[in-house]
């Protein structure tokens, strides 16, 4: 279990439970989920002008997510996935010293081939985000934390010296869990391996929260 706070922000990371099974059987459903969209959404290039697939070839070039498109969170496939991430949001708000009553609002898989990428982005309407890793690959496809209190420019500060950190990059392993703030700005390296890299992503809303 790792907590990770850089930016006065914690970031939770931990490889759950009987993770390499549900990661395989995640793989599994998320390329079923794919192979019947063929109009799905695209990642990479293609994210942020909410273009769809028009053939099977745009998954190749851009890259799979079924955001926007299924409600996971009501698909019986992946509710063992689902509830091992509400055991590590409960391990998130206890370090918060917070017992909040909160629900998954909706989820979505992506599935990236080599050179895709999830540009720079939030994730609204939510107070925590959450990914499970189902398939990756060692040392490329990070995901990177942007600091919050960074400005749009770099400071330079002079003769070596380097006193805050505008990024936190993580790698995370097949079977792994990472919450973070939703508000956190975020994006993933170019996935470069060979092998495809498989996420369930969520956002978490608090009911109730006593801090």
């Amino acid at each position: 279990m790792t907590f990770a706070n850089p930016f006065g922000f914690p970031i939770f990371y931990e490889v759950v439970e009987n993770g390499e099974e549900l990661a395989d059987n995640l793989c599994k459903d998320a390329y079923d989920l794919r192979n019947k969209d063929p109009n799905g959404k695209l990642i990479s290039h293609a994210w942020n002008k909410f273009d769809r697939a028009k053939s099977p070839e745009d998954y190749k070039e851009h890259g799979y997510t079924s955001h926007g498109k299924y409600r996971l969170d009501e698909d019986e496939r992946f509710h063992p996935v689902h509830q091992a991430l509400v055991k590590q949001i409960e391990k998130y708000t206890k370090n918060l010293d917070a017992d909040p009553a909160f629900r998954l609002t909706n989820s979505w898989v992506s599935i990236y081939g080599k050179g895709h990428f999830a540009p720079e982005h939030i994730h609204s309407f939510a107070h925590l985000a959450c990914v499970f890793y189902g398939a990756t690959s060692e040392g490329t496809g990070e995901i990177v934390f942007r600091n919050p209190a960074s400005p749009s420019y770099n400071m330079i500060y002079g003769n070596g010296f380097h006193l805050w950190n505008d990024k936190y990059t993580l790698c995370p392993q097949k079977g792994s869990v990472v919450v973070f703030p939703a508000h956190m700005a975020h994006y993933t390296n170019p996935h470069m391996a060979d092998e495809d890299r498989i996420i369930l992503s969520t956002n978490v809303e608090f009911s109730e929260c006593r801090l």
